[in-house]
């Protein structure tokens, strides 16, 4: 599961149900108010730096704490890992992607910049296409489903 921390601090009483198995992964996106009513392509972004107070939650009362979530997770049994940089993600990764079923669940924090998950939404919503590559998705909406799997039988004979 991934959710953002004002997702998760309105729902975070979940956690103490006694039915969460430890094949549980949650990877908590803190960074510290709704950015997604921030984005560049959302209405709330009108309001600019009043959608901070009014729309996104900004300073919320888990303010980013790097405490909170932890000490909440912990008491009710789960295994906390944060990540407060890239260098603290690459190290801490692997052991919330570990595919066995572990010995409790794991609830992963990862603290963002706001302004750079923006940005980062912005660039991946921007990639430019290649010309070969926009040609293949025009010729499949063109040739269909069937038209694409009888070229592909032509191509490979």
């Amino acid at each position: 599961m991934v959710v953002g921390d004002l997702a998760f601090f309105y729902d975070m009483n979940v956690l103490g149900n006694r039915h969460v198995g430890n094949n549980l992964r949650i990877l908590l996106v803190n960074n510290g108010k709704g950015t997604e009513f921030r984005q560049y392509n959302h209405h709330a972004a009108n309001f600019g730096e009043d959608a901070d107070e009014f729309v996104a939650a900004a300073g919320h009362f888990g303010n980013k704490s790097p405490t909170l979530v932890k000490h909440y997770a912990e008491d009710l049994g789960f295994e906390y890992i944060s990540a407060t940089s890239k260098t603290d993600f690459a190290d801490s990764y692997n052991r919330f992607l570990h595919p066995e079923i572990t010995d409790r669940p794991i609830l992963f924090e990862v603290f963002i910049d706001s302004n750079a998950e923006s940005d980062a939404l912005w660039a991946m919503l921007n990639i430019e296409k290649s010309v070969k590559s926009r040609a293949k998705q025009h010729a499949k909406r063109i040739l269909g489903d069937r038209g694409v799997s009888k070229l592909k039988k032509l191509i490979r004979t």
